[in-house]
């Protein structure tokens, strides 16, 4: 049975939920904090998935510290999940988190929970990541590997650090005035991509304070680093909308390569450092890939008005 306090955030997304709280159901976590956001009251379908979401509260037959957040009224995806994150880490030390469309294996509770003892005093680890893009990525032989490519598919960490999180810090200005991309990514093609990633997000981050860009850069803040697995221990069945499910060439929707009930940690790296060769493998591999496919795709579809349109003349 998982002891440490697991947070369920849900929403209106039935089919994804469903399957995440099965996972939860077989691995029986002694405390459960279980969130759901406010379907809209225009939009009845919604309102019958949500009221059937909530309805799973009936159940929870094991023995269970059973704590709910039910709002009464919807607010924004990004109100909604950081609330969430707030209510579980205001009454607990330590969580694993869990949205509504990333599956667990058994082994990521057994994982989560022993990395989340292992480095509780060691300030520079920030989260405990359950996902791996590379599925089954172990080059050096070790079982973790730390990285700054912090990831949110199923995850865990404490109060202390999630709680050092200032919501009103412009940290993409201050980036551009300390030259931090060039300081902090390795490769050429890291640095352009960041940087051009959070200016662009940039108004969008100061007025939804979107709480997982806020979250990792504030890590980064702290030079802080996450723990990988070698192996995938979650499924994220969403991230391409409805398809995702159907769409295995999706970069993030990664299979679980780890089936046991626990989570065998046997060799740790011996020297606190990111795992570059893995930072850089996942990055040209999903992030800067995605975004030279969409470029290319982009400029083909340029190309091609331009071309039409020099006819027309």
């Amino acid at each position: 049975m998982v002891k440490t306090a697991v947070l369920f955030e849900t929403y209106i997304r039935d089919d994804y939920a469903r399957q995440v709280f099965d996972a939860l159901k077989i691995a029986k976590p002694q405390k459960l904090y279980f969130y759901s956001n406010k379907a809209r009251e225009d939009r009845p379908d919604e309102v019958r998935r949500n009221e059937l979401i909530r309805s799973w509260v009936n159940e929870i037959d094991w023995d269970c510290d059973l704590h709910t957040f039910f709002r009464d009224e919807y607010v924004d995806q990004y109100t909604s999940l950081s609330g969430a994150i707030n209510w579980v880490f205001d009454n607990e030390e330590q969580a694993i988190i869990l949205e509504d469309d990333c599956v667990p294996s058994l082994a990521f509770f057994d994982y989560c929970e022993k990395m989340l003892e292992k480095y509780k005093d060691e300030p520079r680890v920030w989260m405990i990541s359950g996902d791996n893009y590379l599925e089954d990525y172990n080059p050096h032989g070790y079982d973790i590997m730390f990285t700054k490519d912090m990831q949110i598919y199923g995850w865990a960490s404490w109060r202390d650090r999630w709680k050092k999180i200032d919501w009103d810090y412009d940290f993409v200005s201050d980036y551009e005035k300390c030259d931090f991309y060039d300081s902090f990514f390795s490769t050429k093609q890291q640095r352009k991509y960041y940087k051009k990633l959070y200016t662009s997000q940039h108004e969008f981050i100061k007025r939804t304070h979107c709480w997982d860009y806020v979250f990792v850069n504030t890590g980064w803040r702290y030079n802080a680093l996450a723990v990988f697995p070698a192996r995938n221990l979650v499924e994220n069945i969403g991230l391409d909308g409805v398809h995702a499910k159907q769409n295995k060439k999706a970069p993030y929707n990664k299979e679980v390569t780890y089936k046991t009930e626990t989570y065998k940690i046997t060799r740790i790296p011996p020297f606190f450092q990111d795992d570059y060769l893995f930072e850089n493998k996942v990055f040209f591999a999903v992030r800067y890939k995605q975004t030279m496919l969409r470029y290319r795709i982009i400029n083909k579809i340029l190309r091609i008005f331009y071309k039409l349109l020099s006819f027309s003349k």
